[in-house]
């Protein structure tokens, strides 16, 4: 009976094909996951294979409201077509969701605090900027090429001892639109370094107290 409504409808018109699925104790219509849990009919929220899970990032330049949005739009979408036994796993998706769509590409971002890390030792350097990773990354990179009386740390390193840095991996440790909080930040991540190029005088600033309890981890 099923396939004769399937080919009745198929006949109509060649450009318009209809498919059919045929569920066991499950099926997925639009936007849920219907169950058939002993006679009981439980709801989930389903995603098509297609999901890219691709949202309005939290950085561009749309209204505030827009954002807030479509969280509670997802939010929605859970506690209306999940059951509640379903609920907390389709939060924590959300969640994933959301935080995968509020990174930049990393040498995009700016207000950073980051680390470079020698590829022939095992030193580093810590540093802090405004602007695009990027920007301040080229500028260390292309130093060493410079006529120039400006001091870098990271080009004696590198004329000293023949060595290079790891410019593709650098790490960011923090995220501060603010330049007082960045610098306190920076002085305590130079202070945690084993083996840092930063001179003495980048954590002047930095109280003894912090300096002594920021070495223990270290």
């Amino acid at each position: 009976m099923i396939e004769c409504t399937l080919t009745t409808f198929n006949s109509l018109h060649p450009r318009l094909q209809f498919t059919l699925e045929i569920g066991g104790n499950s099926i997925n219509f639009l936007d849920l996951t219907i169950i058939n849990n002993n006679g009981m009919i439980e709801l989930d929220w389903y995603h098509k294979p297609t999901f890219s899970g691709r949202y309005l990032n939290y950085f561009s330049a749309h209204p505030t409201s827009q954002k807030k949005g479509i969280i509670m739009g997802m939010l929605d979408r859970v506690m209306l077509l999940s059951d509640p036994k379903f609920r907390y796993k389709n939060i924590k998706f959300i969640i994933n969701t959301l935080l995968n769509n509020d990174v930049l590409p990393k040498f995009d971002n700016k207000n950073v605090l980051y680390k470079l890390f020698c590829k022939d030792c095992d030193a580093t350097y810590v540093g802090q900027t405004y602007r695009k990773l990027s920007t301040r990354i080229s500028e260390h990179r292309r130093h060493i090429n410079w006529n120039t009386n400006s001091h870098s740390v990271i080009t004696d390193h590198r004329i000293e001892f023949s060595h290079d840095f790891d410019w593709e991996n650098v790490r960011i440790f923090d995220k501060e639109k603010f330049l007082k909080k960045r610098l306190i930040s920076e002085m305590a991540f130079i202070q945690m370094q084993n083996n840092g190029l930063n001179l003495r005088s980048d954590t002047e600033g930095l109280h003894y107290t912090y300096a002594a309890m920021l070495e223990s981890f270290s």
